[in-house]
């Protein structure tokens, strides 16, 4: 596999270039190297790069300074092949660091098999002593779900509604 190759797995699953520039210098890329791949400036890789450090100062320094529970620092991304976070084999479990500024990173490859991405919406469902993320259709489906059963005509209520709409239209042509 050639290193463009290897860099376009890496870059692929994030939306924004800022992240790809984040993944590609998490992997080990030069800075030079990362631009001429994305078709950035040098000078924009860099800003990035050295913005999230500096962001990561202010947290480290002054958490205090932040709402509780709030963080606007985006966590290290996940480093391909980390073995410490990596699923053994027939395990549905992970072992999730948790980093200094409270964050949670998930492995690229779980992001996308879940359809999670940066910026998105990740629904968390709390019950006792676990926390479940849901992706944003698993949530749609689950609040479908329910409110069938809640109301057993539920899925004729559509139904019923564009028969009522056509009648009224009807009854207006007609007069």
């Amino acid at each position: 596999m050639s290193d463009e190759s290897k860099m376009q797995d890496i870059a692929a699953p994030w939306n924004s270039v800022a992240d790809r520039i984040r993944a590609l210098d998490a992997a080990g890329y030069p800075r030079a190297v990362i631009a001429a791949f994305l078709g950035k400036r040098y000078q924009h890789v860099r800003n990035v790069l050295v913005e999230d450090q500096r962001r990561r100062a202010i947290v480290s320094g002054a958490a205090s300074a932040q709402a509780p529970g709030v963080s606007e620092i985006t966590p290290e991304p996940w480093r391909p092949g980390d073995p410490s976070l990596a699923p053994k084999e027939g395990s549905s479990y992970l072992r999730l660091p948790i980093g200094s500024d409270g964050a949670i990173r998930l492995p690229a490859d779980v992001e996308t098999r879940m359809g999670f991405h940066r910026g998105g919406v990740v629904i968390a469902r709390i019950h006792d002593d676990r926390v479940e993320l849901l992706s944003v259709g698993e949530a749609l489906r689950r609040v479908r779900e329910l409110m069938r059963g809640l109301s057993p005509q539920a899925e004729g209520m559509a139904d019923s509604l564009i028969a009522d709409r056509r009648r009224e239209a009807a009854a207006e042509e007609a007069s």
